[in-house]
């Protein structure tokens, strides 16, 4: 009897546990798909009659292309398009953000015959902090996700090469 009652009181422990690891989980997803919304609300406010020509964007250096695909990753992650929309891209040059050297570039979006301004971004070259351009504000960081990618985490047979 003593037996049946101390399972159920774990049980009824555990699924309480559970219960407020995934209310904390929805919760923060709540919030992040608020600011992507309010993103995506800011982007929209911009329309543009048509994309820059393109004498105005230079060509990526080769130095750059890492930075390029980094910016696009995170900025998917911070700013997803929606259903046909066509993300756009053009590299700008180089300029000092927050005294750190960075790659600018700058993200259009393309929806039937509309097109957004979605902002001009800069990636640094020493690390991987991003900057959001606001007319009014200047630079603002952009908080990146601090999961470790694949490629960052040590496996098992690579931890035993280091080990012997």
């Amino acid at each position: 009897m003593k037996a049946a009652s101390f399972v159920a009181v774990f049980v009824v422990a555990a699924v309480c546990l559970t219960g407020c690891g995934s209310s904390a989980k929805k919760s923060a997803k709540k919030t992040a798909e608020a600011a992507v919304t309010e993103q995506r609300e800011l982007s929209e406010q911009v329309v543009i009659e048509q994309l820059p020509a393109a004498d105005e964007f230079e060509k990526i250096p080769d130095e750059a292309i890492d930075a390029f695909n980094y910016s696009v990753s995170e900025l998917k992650r911070v700013c997803p398009v929606e259903g046909k929309t066509k993300r756009l891209y053009g590299y700008v040059g180089e300029e000092t953000v927050a005294d750190a050297d960075c790659y600018v570039f700058c993200v259009y979006d393309q929806k039937k015959d509309e097109t957004f301004y979605v902002g001009k971004i800069a990636k640094t070259k020493a690390d991987d902090r991003l900057y959001l351009y606001d007319e009014s504000l200047g630079y603002e960081i952009i908080e990146t996700d601090d999961e470790p990618r694949w490629s960052e985490t040590v496996t098992a047979s690579y931890a035993a090469e280091i080990t012997k």
